[in-house]
């Protein structure tokens, strides 16, 4: 595992998340850009969660993610979502 600058992969997921709820503080910014700089392991994460992020969005704004709706993804569409998301966005350690 890398650690740099104090910052750990897993630190670096995890303020990752944190990003997307809220700005973060300048320090902690600085030591998960850093990081990202020299770990070729987590250099993508904040394009996975924008990804993650746009595509709850989408699911929000489409009228056929109503519960209400009769329109629902194949079980093996759904299994290859959730295997391609368990896949790309968890941290390597």
């Amino acid at each position: 595992m890398l650690k740099a600058l104090g910052i750990s992969c897993k630190d670096a997921y995890g303020l990752c998340s944190v990003q997307m709820d809220r700005k973060l503080t300048t320090g902690e910014s600085f030591r998960l850009r850093f990081h990202l700089k020299i770990c070729g392991i987590c250099q993508y994460l904040p394009k996975q969660f924008r990804g993650l992020s746009e595509l709850v969005r989408a699911c929000e704004l489409d009228p056929a993610n109503d519960e209400s709706s009769d329109v629902q993804l194949p079980p093996k569409v759904r299994e290859r979502i959730v295997e391609h998301l368990r896949d790309g966005v968890q941290p390597k350690s």
